[in-house]
C-alpha cells in the first residue's frame, strides 16, 4: 500500500509543476523519497512518452546492491489471480470463453497445445 501511495504521490506532484523538464522533478520527487528509505523501480508515462524510467534506493541492502529499472523482482505466483480477475471479467463482457481451445485465438499453435483451454 505505500508503494502505491508514493506512485500516487509522485504522480500528482508532477502535475502540479508548470516547468517542462517533469523528468527532473520526478527525479527530486524520488530522492526524496530514497533518503526517506524507499525502495523500488519506477516507470511514470504521459501522453506516450516516457518521462522518467528508473530505479531508486537498493535491491539488495545487505549488499548495498541499486535498484534499476531492469531489477528483477521475486514475486512468486501473485500474479495469477489478476490474470484469473482479467479471464473472468473478459468472459463477462463476451469476449472469450473458458472452454474456447487456444487455436481459437492463436492458429499457428503447435497440434499438442491446440485443444487446450482456460478450463482443463
Amino acid at each position: 500500500m505505500k508503494k502505491l501511495f508514493l506512485l500516487l504521490f509522485v504522480i500528482n506532484t508532477v502535475n502540479g509543476f508548470a516547468q517542462p523538464d517533469k523528468a527532473l522533478q520526478i527525479r527530486e520527487v524520488l530522492s526524496r523519497e530514497e533518503a526517506n528509505g524507499y525502495s523500488g523501480s519506477v516507470l511514470v508515462a504521459g501522453k506516450g512518452k516516457i518521462l522518467f524510467e528508473g530505479g531508486i534506493g537498493f535491491a539488495d541492502r545487505e549488499s548495498k546492491r541499486k535498484q534499476t529499472a531492469e531489477t528483477v523482482f521475486s514475486i512468486g505466483s501473485i500474479t495469477k489471480q489478476f490474470t484469473a480477475a482479467a479471464i473472468l471479467k473478459l468472459e463477462a463482457n463476451g469476449k472469450l470463453g473458458l472452454n474456447d481451445p487456444l487455436s481459437k485465438y492463436f492458429q499457428d499453435a503447435p497440434a499438442d497445445k491446440k485443444n487446450i483451454t482456460l478450463i482443463i
